[in-house]
C-alpha cells in the first residue's frame, strides 16, 4: 500500500497473487489454479436447516492419503476403535460386516451390512471429502426429537506438504428450538479442547507412556474415536510404504478409492480428460 522514501506510483505498481475464495457452511474454499474458477461445489445435505458447527483444523503430522484412506474403510471400526466400541457398549457394532464397494457419479459408496440390522452407508467423494450419519447421542436431551435427532458429518483431508496434512471437518444435527441450543452449547464445549487433546493423548499411546484402554474412561466417545484414529494413521509413519500392503476383502472401499485416484492422475499425467464427478441432491443410503 506505501512503501518508504517512493511516491505513490512505485507502491501502486507492485501487487500479490490473488485467488477467487468462497465462504460456506463455515469454511472458505480458496481455488488455487490458473484460469477462471469452475462452478463452485455445494452440498445440499448441508443447506437444511439445523445446527451447523464447523470444527478447527487438524494437523497431523502424517502423509495426505494415511488420512484418505480411513474414510472409505469401514471394517477398520472393529479394530481401531475396538475400546470406544466396548466402552460404548455398542454390541450391534461388534460383528464383522458384509461389505460392498461401488463407484458411484460422486466416488465411492460402501455399504456395510450385518444379518438383522439396517445397512451402514460411508460415502467417499472424489477427490478428498466424506461424509457419515451418526446419532447425536444428546447427554441433554430432553425430548424424543433429539432422541432421535441424526448429525450429518463431512471432512475434507487436505496436504499441507509431504509428511503432514489437515482435516477439517463440519456438523450438521438436524434440531430445533430448545434441543437446537442445547446441542450447540455442549458441542461447542466438547470441541473447544477435543482437537489438541487427541494429538496430546495419541502421542502419550505412540510413545508407550500409556496403553488406549488405560485413557481417562470419561473421554467421550468422540474424543476416544480421534485419539484411536490418530494413533493409527500417525504411527503408520509420515509416509507409509504401500507396497507392503496386503488388502483383503474388508479392504474393498480402500482399494476402489485408491483405483480411482490412479485412474485420475494417470488422466491427467496424459493430458486426458478427468471425471467430472457429481453430488447428489440427496443422501444415498
Amino acid at each position: 500500500m506505501e512503501q518508504p522514501g517512493e511516491d505513490t506510483t512505485f507502491a501502486e505498481k507492485v501487487r500479490i497473487r490473488a485467488y477467487p475464495t468462497q465462504e460456506y457452511l463455515g469454511l472458505i474454499f480458496v481455488y488455487l489454479c490458473e484460469g477462471e474458477a469452475p462452478p463452485f461445489r455445494r452440498y445440499p445435505q448441508f443447506d437444511q436447516p439445523g445446527v451447523l458447527i464447523a470444527l478447527p483444523p487438524e494437523s497431523w503430522p502424517c502423509n495426505y492419503y494415511n488420512r484418505l484412506d480411513n474414510d472409505p474403510d469401514g471394517g477398520h471400526v472393529l479394530y481401531t476403535h475396538n475400546e470406544s466400541v466396548k466402552r460404548a457398549q455398542r454390541t450391534d457394532r461388534q460383528h464383522l460386516r458384509v461389505m460392498t464397494a461401488e463407484e458411484t457419479s460422486y466416488g465411492v459408496k460402501v455399504t456395510m451390512t450385518v444379518p438383522g440390522k439396517p445397512p451402514e452407508v460411508l460415502l467417499s467423494y472424489m477427490p478428498n471429502n466424506n461424509e457419515i450419519t451418526v446419532k447425536v447421542g444428546m447427554a441433554t436431551a430432553r425430548s424424543e426429537e433429539a432422541n432421535r435427532a441424526w448429525e450429518d458429518r463431512r471432512t475434507w483431508a487436505v496436504p499441507i506438504d509431504n509428511e503432514s496434512s489437515y482435516r477439517f471437518e463440519i456438523n450438521l444435527a438436524h434440531l430445533t428450538g430448545a434441543d437446537a441450543k442445547a446441542y450447540e452449547m455442549s458441542r461447542r464445549e466438547a470441541l473447544a479442547q477435543a482437537g489438541s487433546l487427541a494429538i496430546e493423548l495419541g502421542e502419550a499411546v505412540l510413545s508407550g507412556k500409556v496403553a488406549i484402554h488405560e485413557l481417562d474412561p470419561k473421554l467421550s466417545t468422540y474424543e476416544l474415536f480421534r485419539v484411536e484414529d490418530y494413533v493409527t494413521q500417525v504411527g503408520q509413519g509420515r509416509i507409509w510404504d504401500r507396497s507392503r500392503e496386503r488388502l483383503s476383502a474388508i479392504d474393498r472401499g480402500v482399494f476402489l478409492r485408491r483405483k480411482l485416484w490412479h485412474r485420475e492422475l494417470k488422466a491427467l499425467a496424459e493430458g486426458q480428460p478427468l471425471i467430472e464427478w457429481v453430488i447428489p441432491e440427496t443422501r444415498e443410503g
